[in-house]
Order: C-alpha cells, then structure tokens, then sequence
C-alpha cells in the first residue's frame, strides 16, 4: 500500500507541475502577444512623429536662426538612427532565434524534447536582458526627440 501512496503522490506532483507549466506558457504568449501589438503600435507612432517632426520643421526654415535648425535637426536624427538601429537589431535578434527554433523542429524525435527545453529556456532569459535593452532605447530614442521638439516650438513661439 505505501507503494501505491508513493506513485499517487507522484502522479500529484507531476500534475501540480503540469498545470503550473501551462499557466506559465500561457502567461508567456499572453505577454509576447501584447509586446507584438505594444511594438507595432509604438512604431507606427514614432514613424508619424518622425514624419511630422520633419515636415513641420522644414516648413519653420525660415523662422528659425541656424543653431535651431541644426539642433533640432541633429536631435531628430540622433533619435532616429536610435530608433532605426533598435529595429535593425531586433530583426537580426528576431531571425537568429527563428533558425535556432528551425534546429529544435528539424531534430530527431530523441532530442526534440531536451533540444525545445532548452530553446524556450534561452528565449525566457533573452527576453528579459531584451526588455532591459528596450527601455535604455527608449528613452534615447524619446529624449533626443523631446529636445528637438521643444527646440521647435521655442522657435516658433520666439519668432511670432
């Protein structure tokens, strides 16, 4: 009979474990879906704020002395070579993981298991040194951009 009490508590436990592996893999793509769309989103802003940026600056030439032009300039563009080089990162950061996703499919039946173990291992702890590289991002790309708008509306308001 203990035996028996052994194996159920076992089976409990493997239970216990499975139902909190799935709570976290559901949690995980929870998270990664709401990153997608958060990502997609702040690039579609930051591109429109890119694009008015310039437009309205080139409109204000003739109201701003050249240091303003040359450091609102200079700002928005350190803020977009930021910006642009996250994005250039992400995608070859995005594609390395792809094909070491492609070296778990393509493994023999034997290793798959240990192989995916690992790759969702590695991808968790990437994330999480990502997410840090994000907000240091983040606020390069968003404090140049401030600086230049500011420098803006000074100028315009300056000039009136």
């Amino acid at each position: 009979m203990a035996g028996m009490e052994g194996v159920v508590k076992q089976l409990s436990e493997r239970a216990l474990k499975d139902e909190h592996d799935k709570r976290i893999e559901t949690m995980i793509k929870v998270m990664s879906a709401l990153y997608d769309k958060s990502a997609a989103y702040t690039n579609i802003i930051m591109a429109a704020g890119y694009a008015g940026f310039f437009a309205v600056w080139s409109n204000m030439k003739e109201y701003m002395s050249p240091t303003e032009m040359r450091v609102s300039a200079l700002c928005m563009l350190v803020s977009l070579l930021v910006f642009v080089l996250w994005e250039v990162t992400k995608m070859i950061l995005t594609s390395r993981n792809l094909h070491r996703l492609l070296e778990v499919i393509q493994a023999p039946q034997t290793e798959f298991d240990t192989k995916l173990k690992k790759q969702q291992h590695d991808e968790r702890v990437f994330n999480i040194g990502f997410l840090r590289a994000w907000r240091i991002v983040l606020v390069s790309a968003i404090a140049p951009a401030l600086l230049a708008a500011v420098t803006l509306i000074y100028s315009f308001i300056a000039h009136l």
